[in-house]
């Protein structure tokens, strides 16, 4: 859980992650491809934020626009975190 929302979260917290992380980042380090919407579905995540920060400009349109083009998730809001701008989805 994050102690910031109290959510669960699957990418652990406090410096631990399960045993499973390492196979779940390799599944979602090609967002928001079928593979990785398909591990989001498995794992029954509500919500993902996009932190655009962490990515060039050119692959942040590029995942935006298929997010949109492909109907995969809904965006919420947007907002600036301490990496830049980032964005709030809830899964479909």
């Amino acid at each position: 859980m994050s102690t910031f929302h109290w959510f669960p979260m699957v990418n652990g917290y406090s410096g631990y992650y399960p045993a499973s992380y390492l196979e779940r980042l390799d599944r979602l380090h090609t967002f928001p491809s079928e593979r990785a919407m398909n591990q989001l579905r498995h794992d029954n995540v509500q919500y993902v934020i996009l932190h655009a920060g962490q990515y060039q400009p050119t692959v942040v349109n590029e995942i935006r626009s298929r997010i949109i083009r492909d109907g995969l998730l809904i965006e919420i809001a947007e907002f600036n975190a301490l990496d830049g701008l980032a964005v709030l989805y809830r899964m479909r």
